[in-house]
């Protein structure tokens, strides 16, 4: 159904998918249950959670070290524990994370705002973001220099599998499908080469 010799099938479901179960432990860690393809970084996946023989894990939002305030937010931040400043990119003010509470926020705690550009074609096309040089995560990512300006400040962090995509067509569109990669192709979705 898709042309490309055997690189490419026509991916499509045979059933519907049901959705994850919600379970009182994953709740109480303040998750979600779903499916394991459906949580990715920066979410903490775990399968204890949820019911892992249906393909589910709890998705978790990582916690923050320090409490949020509006001042940080409205300025485009996030408070977080020992901010470092990279001249030109990233930005560090105590006084926006500060609350006439004081017990109520941490006095080590800095609104972190960073300035990598938000928008850029060719990080974008890789699939990646870009972000301050110390924030990528080079175990699990390419953290290129070249993307996003600013010289190395600025990274653009992706997957490091580049794939290009498989050229969509009328057959596989009749069946409800895409065109992708043979090796991108799993249960519990057909995966028809012809």
């Amino acid at each position: 159904l898709c042309g490309n010799g055997d690189k490419c099938v026509c991916e499509y479901e045979d059933v519907v998918v049901e959705p994850c179960e919600q379970t009182d432990d994953c709740t109480k860690n303040s998750g979600e249950c779903v499916k394991k393809d459906d949580c990715k970084f920066p979410f903490i996946c775990d399968p204890d959670l949820c019911d892992e023989a249906e393909g589910c894990v709890c998705r978790i939002a990582k916690p923050l070290p320090c409490e949020q305030t509006k001042e940080c937010y409205a300025s485009g931040g996030v408070c977080v524990k020992d901010c470092v400043e990279v001249d030109g990119v990233r930005f560090c003010y105590d006084d926006l994370c500060s609350s006439s509470d004081a017990a109520a926020v941490d006095d080590d705690c800095s609104c972190k705002i960073e300035r990598c550009p938000d928008e850029n074609d060719a990080c974008r096309e890789r699939g990646g973001v870009c972000k301050v040089y110390d924030d990528c995560d080079s175990n699990l990512f390419v953290c290129d220099p070249g993307l996003c300006g600013n010289g190395d400040k600025c990274v653009c962090e992706y997957e490091d599998v580049v794939v290009e995509p498989c050229e969509q067509t009328d057959d596989c569109t009749k069946n409800s499908g895409e065109c992708v990669k043979k090796d991108d192709c799993k249960f519990p979705f057909i995966c028809d080469p012809d």
